[in-house]
């Protein structure tokens, strides 16, 4: 009986031991709120082994502003136990967190081991509409037909759109073995065509704990939206003991799913990638100025006059800069430093006895991406009284 009751015990750890992770900090941009979020999760629906409520307290737990429940449409895990419904998921996570201001997207993966390959589609009102013409079998076991139609490949695409639907192109690095060889790129013709016909509207540069560089060129040349996704199948805290999961950060007008939508679309994401946030230059900018509070302090050293600049960073993003300009900096070697998370950090600034009314410091973001080459350079001014 105490064996017994041992591998109980050991079986329900995982659920009462999970750690509490802080909360999550995230400057906002001017006219928009930042919010946290992971756009690719499984369940017991599909392949994944938790029940939908468990991945609401997930997000919770981790200090998640919204999730998207993407259970692959073409494989049912547990035909005998659980009947095909794609649209039951999302109200089971419905209910669980209605005490909660997480925010649920519905969605779904189509799954095909052919071009196109995964993609997720979000926001959609019927899940169990997208159909799986290109499938033989999903009971238990991922069987497709031998030479699925071009027509078959794209109904599901097709009604994702009718539905209104917000489509990425995931884990795009991922090869299948019994894929066509695609080229530099990752875009097959099928890919283009989704382009060309406005049904591709991101990209997964993040897809669990890797990184795409070449999908981010993709996300640039193609204007796509940059979406990170954990495509955690299993318990979230496994994988992520020691940093946070891979999280989408929407700038949204408001703290819907409406508004996330619109954002989405209009392309204002970034990825929260363990310590790098990668985006665009139009939000990577005023993301790191909201972050940052810049104060200066008059001081002396060995006589000679120097100006002590404090950065308090008020995020829990820890800034990796490399910091330069007219002024030298001391102490720093190759003027680098780090902006720790809710902490200030002083940087010395020698002044040459000018006492300028201006002092501008050329700042490049080493862990703020704006391509998979170039990070974000920018300048910080302060006017500092001096006493002479």
């Amino acid at each position: 009986m105490l064996k017994r009751s041992l591998c109980v015990l050991f079986l329900l750890a995982p659920l009462s031991t999970a750690p509490a992770q802080r909360a999550i900090v995230m400057p906002n941009l001017p006219g928009f709120v930042t919010l946290k979020g992971d756009l690719h999760l499984h369940t017991v629906f599909s392949d994944g082994a938790v029940w939908p409520s468990f991945r609401v307290y997930e997000a919770t737990r981790d200090g998640l502003d919204f999730i998207a429940l993407t259970d692959h449409i073409d494989f049912q895990g547990s035909p005998n136990e659980l009947a095909r419904d794609y649209n039951r998921p999302h109200a089971i996570a419905t209910t669980a967190a209605s005490r909660t201001k997480l925010i649920l997207i519905k969605g779904a993966e189509i799954s095909p081991r052919t071009p196109p390959y995964h993609a997720n589609t979000l926001f959609l009102t019927d899940v169990n509409a997208l159909p799986t013409g290109y499938m033989a079998d999903t009971r238990g076991r991922f069987a497709m037909k031998p030479n699925p139609t071009r027509a078959e490949l794209m109904a599901p695409f097709l009604e994702a759109r009718k539905q209104g639907a917000f489509i990425t192109y995931n884990h795009p690095a991922y090869f299948y073995d019994w894929s066509e060889r695609m080229g530099p790129d990752l875009l097959t013709p099928v890919h283009r065509e989704l382009l060309d016909s406005g049904m591709l509207h991101g990209i997964e540069i993040v897809n669990g704990e890797h990184y795409y560089g070449r999908a981010h060129r993709i996300a640039i040349d193609h204007n796509l939206t940059f979406i990170a996704g954990s495509d955690e199948h299993n318990e979230v805290a496994f994988p992520y003991r020691d940093v946070h999961r891979p999280m989408t950060l929407v700038f949204s007008k408001d703290s819907t799913a409406e508004g996330i939508k619109a954002a989405l679309f209009a392309r204002r994401t970034a990825v929260y990638y363990k310590d790098l946030i990668i985006g665009r230059d139009r939000e990577l900018e005023p993301f790191f100025r909201n972050a940052i509070e810049v104060t200066t302090e008059q001081s002396r050293r060995y006589n000679e006059p120097i100006l002590l600049v404090h950065f308090r960073n008020k995020s829990s993003v820890p800034f990796r800069v490399r910091v330069g300009g007219r002024y030298g900096v001391d102490n720093l070697p190759l003027g680098r430093t780090v902006l720790a998370a809710d902490t200030v950090t002083t940087i010395p600034v020698r002044t040459l006895w000018e006492f300028p009314a201006t002092v501008t410091l050329d700042i490049d973001v080493e862990n703020l991406m704006v391509s998979p080459e170039t990070t974000l350079r920018t300048t910080v001014s302060v006017s500092p009284i001096w006493k002479r």
